[in-house]
């Protein structure tokens, strides 16, 4: 009955010692709770750079912060998941983190920069395809414009000559002063540059 209560060990001791001991299986809460943080976190970063690099219906000052906030987030649930994929060990559980974390950061950056890539090409093309249009209208109104151009000057020349026989179909006279015709208007008949009178009244 001694020596069974001395090879006793205190309770805090075991207890101590099953805590040091490494744990032989993952933790399921860990796993789920750190991946669906992890994963939702992720999924409105990738929202937030289509909206801001793609779409260009946000901000990129506010897409950045709002992804930098998120990616906090995001590190904290993957650090959960590790930390139960890793059994409780810390220093691995960091390690793996680390690297999950990196990976995910450079797939991010590389696909904003593809749908940035993606925007300005379909911009591009829209572009393209409203010079396109406006081109061909311009090449179909040119030859209108042109047309109409020579009707107008057309019809300005024939008035010009019509205006002009008119004009010499009518009685003039030429001024003795300054040799400019006109069209006398009694009583003097005088001419409208130099006030010259055609007809003396005595």
């Amino acid at each position: 009955m001694g020596m069974e209560e001395q090879t006793q060990y205190p309770v805090w001791m075991i207890r101590e010692a099953e805590r040091r001991e490494p744990r032989t299986t993952r933790r399921l809460d860990l796993l789920m709770l750190g991946g669906a943080v992890a994963l939702g976190a992720l999924a409105a970063v990738l929202a937030i750079v289509y909206k801001a690099w793609y779409a260009q219906e946000l901000a990129e000052n506010t897409a950045i912060l709002m992804s930098g906030f998120l990616f906090f987030i995001y590190t904290g649930g993957v650090y959960i998941f590790c930390y139960g994929w890793e059994r409780g060990d810390v220093g691995r559980a960091v390690r793996l983190t680390a690297v999950v974390v990196l990976l995910s950061a450079v797939a991010v950056l590389a696909t904003a920069l593809v749908l940035s890539i993606l925007s300005k090409s379909k911009g591009g093309a829209s572009s393209d395809n409203d010079a396109g249009g406006g081109a061909r209208d311009l090449d179909m109104g040119m030859p209108l414009r042109v047309l109409g151009s020579y009707v107008d000057d057309g019809s300005v020349r024939f008035e010009d000559e019509r205006k002009k026989q008119d004009e010499s179909d009518l009685f003039t006279v030429t001024c003795g002063n300054c040799q400019e015709r006109f069209i006398p208007i009694p009583p003097r008949a005088l001419c409208p540059k130099c006030g010259w009178a055609a007809v003396t009244v005595a």
